[in-house]
């Protein structure tokens, strides 16, 4: 067997090792679904599960539910049972499809019960593991790297735990955004169009899986732009820029169209634009239409409450996010955000520069919105290549010592 054979087979040995812990952690936590840290049974985890039943009696014409009642939940939770109303477009933005949509898949394949749900996560968070093997690989060369970034993926505790604790969408959005940073990579250094092509259509999915699936977009768009106007200084082919952003809409086509048709706006998101204007997460948590603006901050605060605002939400976006998922790796995630901008590589700086503006609004709504599990997923996909960036330079660092040494 070749050595490339062999990598491959210990990388697909680990994904099935992985696989069968995470399930078996989750079988075991479902024996006591509502019991902390495990969250079930309660919230989002529980309207996703009832939109799926709403998809399966869409189209089986009936829901076979033995652990929830899908209809009543989605009462209980203010969710129209017609997913493009009026109603559940004003109160429900957050409310997308797309991870509903597998849990669907799994519901049918493997009948109306927790483990179908959960083993839905599982899978993703295995595809995930697989993903940043193949996307290292790409980036840096080097199957040490690869599998050292392999191992510190394991032992992340923030995929682990929303994986074995909770129905929710944060490892599939940690999966699309690796995939949309692999393709800007790849677009930085061939210079083809089909990377930013399938760009805008994964971020058109994830716009179907989290309403700032339209920040991480026009993050990526910008810092192409960025590129093209500064480093390579002109931009080829306008055209491709607006075809780009044809093909994320109609990605998104089943969450833009209810918008354009009772807003007039593919990107309403209702009472969630709240969350950038407002001071405390009960002010801005008001379902229904955008109660506060740009406007209204800009004539009721100073100069210095915004710069304190803006401060203060980036020390929790950056610092807090890890703190408190009690992450040992956060110094090597650190040193190798500061060897990206030292060394000469644009394709990095770029992808420092996408990840930076996707995370500014997540900064300055941090005051309103204290959870910081939104900004946490779209860190981490950054920290893998952060983390066999470091661990390269090590390599290389050693090497170099041993040569100098001899």
């Amino acid at each position: 067997m070749s050595k490339e054979k062999k990598n491959y087979f210990f990388l697909f040995f680990i994904a099935l090792v992985y696989f069968l812990i995470l399930f078996q952690q989750v079988r075991k936590n479902l024996q006591e679904p509502n019991t902390p840290p495990n969250n079930f049974l309660k919230n989002d985890s529980v309207s996703y599960m009832s939109l799926s039943g709403v998809m399966h009696k869409a189209v089986f014409g009936e829901i076979e539910s033995n652990n929830i009642d899908d209809e009543q939940d989605l009462k209980k939770y203010d969710i129209d049972l017609d997913y493009f109303s009026y109603d559940n477009q004003l109160k429900n933005p957050h409310r997308l499809p797309l991870y509903p949509i597998f849990l669907f898949i799994s519901r049918a394949l493997f009948g109306d019960n927790l483990i179908s749900f959960g083993i839905v996560n599982c899978v993703i968070a295995t595809l995930l593991l697989i993903l940043v093997f193949y996307g290292i690989q790409y980036i840096f060369g080097n199957y040490i790297v690869s599998f050292a970034c392999v191992f510190a993926y394991c032992s992340n505790q923030f995929i682990y735990k929303n994986v074995t604790t909770d129905f929710l969408t944060e490892p599939l959005f940690v999966l699309l955004l690796f995939l949309v940073i692999i393709n800007l990579i790849k677009f930085i250094r061939t210079d083809e169009n089909k990377y930013l092509y399938l760009l805008s259509i994964i971020s058109g999915l994830t716009l179907m899986l989290r309403p700032n699936g339209v920040i991480l977009y026009f993050s990526a768009l910008f810092s192409i732009i960025t590129y093209e106007v500064y480093i390579k200084k002109k931009i080829k082919e306008y055209k491709k820029y607006a075809f780009s952003f044809l093909l994320f809409l109609i990605a998104s086509f089943p969450v833009v169209a209810p918008k354009v048709y009772h807003f007039g706006n593919p990107f309403y998101f209702g009472y969630l634009s709240n969350f950038m204007w407002a001071d405390t997460y009960e002010e801005a948590n008001v379902f229904g239409s955008t109660k506060y603006t740009a406007l209204n901050y800009i004539k009721t605060h100073s100069l210095k409450d915004m710069g304190k605002r803006f401060l203060s939400g980036q020390k929790k976006v950056f610092f807090n996010s890890f703190k408190n998922q009690n992450d040992f790796l956060y110094p090597i995630y650190a040193l190798g955000i500061v060897i990206c901008i030292l060394i000469k590589m644009i394709d990095l700086k770029i992808m420092t520069l996408f990840m930076y503006i996707q995370l500014l609004p997540m900064s300055w709504s941090a005051q309103a919105n204290p959870t910081l599990r939104i900004p946490t997923a779209i860190l981490y996909p950054f920290c893998f290549v952060y983390f066999s960036l470091f661990i390269l330079f090590f390599i290389k660092s050693l090497k170099q010592f041993k040569i100098n040494n001899q």
